[in-house]
């Protein structure tokens, strides 16, 4: 959802996501997927792939949902003024309902739009 979103608020054909936990074949969540689509943003496409050093090295910016998965960046090496951070932590709705889906929707909303402005 966080990809989806920066794509249509942030001026970058850059932006990717991934995960620190993600599953052998891995497909985006059904609630995810209405929850977006709802806005207007269609991921049914995107397939959730695991975050490799490789690609938290060569990235510009990473931007962690929750302070224990900065920790997890910065130990495993990622410098500091890589990292941008939202102003709260992101909860994953994985596994609850569309209206958890809807509300961290919402909440990465709210926050990339924070991001984007401090970009600009």
């Amino acid at each position: 959802m966080a990809e989806g979103i920066a794509k249509t608020l942030l001026p970058s054909d850059k932006i990717e996501s991934a995960g620190l936990a993600v599953f052998g074949g891995s497909q985006v969540a059904e609630n995810a997927v209405e929850a977006m689509r709802e806005i207007g943003i269609d991921i049914a496409d995107h397939q959730p792939r695991q975050l490799t050093l490789q690609m938290a090295e060569s990235a510009d910016y990473l931007v962690p949902m929750t302070n224990e998965h900065k920790a997890a960046l910065l130990s495993a090496g990622i410098p500091a003024e890589k990292i941008l951070s939202f102003a709260e932590s992101v909860a994953d709705p994985y596994g609850m309902d569309l209206a958890a889906y809807r509300a961290c929707r919402d909440q990465l909303q709210r926050l990339i739009r924070e991001m984007a402005e401090q970009v600009q």
